[in-house]
């Protein structure tokens, strides 16, 4: 993926990224672009995580509680916004430090797989594998806590 775009019209904003030329997001009302990065958080019990949760796959169901029932004692909480792009975009706006899911299709992780990469961040799948869009699960986070993530995620994967 060389160039990313995720455009949410209820708030008005754009998220872009290329290649080697960092993320962005366009807020329409202000009429300027301006550079995202991820958080710093390096402490999981102060970070603030994003998932979903696929009702296609009861297994992949209940072992995705269990890694949300793991997670939700050990941060400061866990947020569900009902999009993988848009859980991306946050991620690489730092407003949430991780995000992770399984089951997804190309078009759901494409884009803002690349803008948490030019926004600092990691992408991979749930055992820590480079992330590509034709994986069957994906964390994105900051970078800070993904070897944290990483353990429990490929646990339970």
């Amino acid at each position: 993926v060389v160039v990313g775009l995720i455009d949410v019209p209820k708030l008005s904003r754009t998220y872009f990224a290329v290649k080697g030329k960092g993320a962005f997001v366009r807020e329409r009302s202000l009429g300027q672009d301006r550079k995202i990065h991820v958080s710093g958080k390096a402490d999981l019990k102060q970070a603030l995580l994003s998932t979903g949760f696929s009702s296609y796959d009861e297994p992949a169901l209940e072992k995705q509680l269990q890694i949300f029932s793991q997670l939700l004692r050990e941060t400061r909480g866990i947020r569900r916004a009902g999009s993988a792009a848009y859980d991306l975009c946050m991620v690489a706006e730092g407003v949430f430090d991780a995000y992770w899911e399984k089951n997804l299709s190309s078009w759901d992780t494409a884009a803002g797989s690349l803008l948490v990469r030019e926004a600092g961040g990691k992408v991979t799948n749930y055992c820590g594998d480079d992330f590509s869009v034709d994986m069957n699960s994906i964390l994105a986070s900051n970078g800070s806590l993904h070897a944290q993530l990483t353990s429990v995620l490929s646990s339970a994967n």
